[in-house]
């Protein structure tokens, strides 16, 4: 059996630069925003999820730097904001036709939609 050969520069550019041992330093970081690590440290957002054919009865899971949370549709929930960058993060393709029924393309929506819940301010 022939042993594989390594790529050769150029087509490492075409894969990307990430595959030939990149140190991560892209320039970009200065946009990024720097959560702590620990979710329980992180600033909380009230969040309801929406009503949706993807979350089953009991709710649904999602882990974050592993801390696990169970929403369920309809009940506000306080999260970190790691909680916040899965739900946005996570789309699903949908079909769009047209009057004839044809599919002539595909649109990215939230696979789990969500409304930010601000608590109503009593009255001093």
């Amino acid at each position: 059996m022939a042993k594989a050969s390594a790529p050769s520069k150029a087509q490492l550019a075409v894969l990307g630069s990430n595959l030939e041992g990149d140190d991560g330093d892209d320039g970009g970081d200065e946009a990024r925003c720097e959560l702590p690590s620990d979710p329980i440290e992180q600033p909380r957002v009230r969040i309801q999820l929406e009503e949706n054919e993807n979350i089953p009865p009991t709710g649904q899971f999602f882990g974050a730097q592993g801390r696990g949370y169970i929403l369920r549709p309809g009940e506000p929930a306080d999260v970190p904001q790691s909680i916040i960058n899965i739900l946005d993060t996570s789309v699903e393709s949908h079909p769009v036709k047209d009057a004839s029924d044809v599919v002539i393309g595909y649109r990215d929506r939230l696979r789990y939609p969500y409304r930010v819940v601000v608590p109503a301010r009593r009255p001093a």
